[in-house]
């Protein structure tokens, strides 16, 4: 199965967030000597000072301290040189880190590291080529994936014919995402948005629709994300997902001008899922609105009977 974006977890019956403390020092040494061990096999140990001066730069986060060994190895630096630390200069920060092991990648892999950015965290070569097929033939892109999957930027997820890749981190996947201008975005969204929609099948009974409503929504398609938008707030709205209803339909009124046909329509919908969310003055405020923008006796009876409700 295809998956561009994460699933709404914490909308789940049985969700329950665990929050991770930091590293103490051993641990971080621990895990300093097993990715030391993983990177340069055979290694005896590093040079005097360097395990110090990485968990201190580390401030006990595990990834960063991967992150740190990994660009060494990258650079080529030996460990184990008693002059090592006075070869390097470590980026001062994760997000500086990670964007200078991007930058050391060849033009195509770089490429499709942002493609791939683009679709989500986990994300699988037929639609990384379906949707951008100019960054070269499958095998020329398989090949990127397979220096991205070694250096343990993104690696293998699924095994198959269709191999599924996952970024090792949500930090990689932001920083590659954000080395990415507005407009790029903007259109590499839409680019994609148009691939899932042209696949065979319902996009309902594929999944697809919450997909497309948040790919169209960072497109710079307006009437495709009105339908998207609007479509998947029904369709949350049919298993009573009013956090979600809400999140779309703000999203729509945002794109919505005052003088529109369905401003009144939608207002009521906004209306409705905050009642149902239990913010009455929003939802009176929604129906205000849907009152002040009606055109039609139709429109201004639907809103008295919101309002009716609403107060019963």
């Amino acid at each position: 199965e295809e998956h561009a974006t994460p699933l709404r977890l914490e909308n789940l019956a049985h969700f329950r967030q665990i929050v991770l403390a930091e590293l103490t020092p051993s641990e971080s040494e621990h895990l300093f000597q097993l990715v030391l061990e993983q990177l340069f096999p055979g290694s005896q140990g590093a040079a005097p000072g360097l395990v110090e001066n990485l968990v201190a730069h580390a401030q006990g986060n595990p990834f960063y301290l991967e992150e740190l060994l990994r660009y060494l190895h990258d650079q080529g630096f030996d460990p184990h040189a008693h002059q090592v630390l006075e070869c390097i200069d470590l980026p001062d920060s994760l997000h500086a880190l990670v964007l200078s092991r991007i930058d050391q990648l060849q033009d195509q892999q770089k490429m499709t590291l942002k493609l791939a950015s683009v679709i989500g965290r986990v994300f699988t070569l037929h639609w990384l080529h379906g949707y951008y097929p100019e960054q070269g033939t499958p095998a020329e892109i398989q090949a990127n994936l397979d220096v991205l999957s070694r250096l343990d930027l993104t690696p293998l997820d699924i095994p198959g014919a269709n191999p599924a890749y996952i970024f090792k981190h949500i930090i990689t996947r932001e920083v590659a995402y954000e080395s990415l201008s507005f407009a790029a975005r903007a259109e590499l969204h839409e680019r994609l948005a148009q691939f899932i929609e042209a696949m065979p099948g319902s996009i309902e009974e594929r999944g697809m629709l919450e997909t497309l409503a948040y790919h169209y929504a960072r497109s710079h398609n307006l009437p495709k994300q009105r339908e998207y938008l609007l479509r998947a707030s029904e369709a949350a709205l049919a298993v009573s997902a009013f956090t979600t209803v809400l999140e779309y339909l703000v999203h729509l009124d945002a794109l919505v001008p005052a003088d529109d046909p369905d401003r009144c329509s939608l207002s009521l919908k906004l209306a409705q899922a905050h009642y149902r969310l239990g913010d009455y003055p929003a939802a009176h405020a929604a129906i205000e609105r849907a009152q002040a923008t009606a055109t039609t006796d139709v429109e201004r009876a639907n809103a008295l009977v919101a309002l009716g409700e609403m107060i019963n």
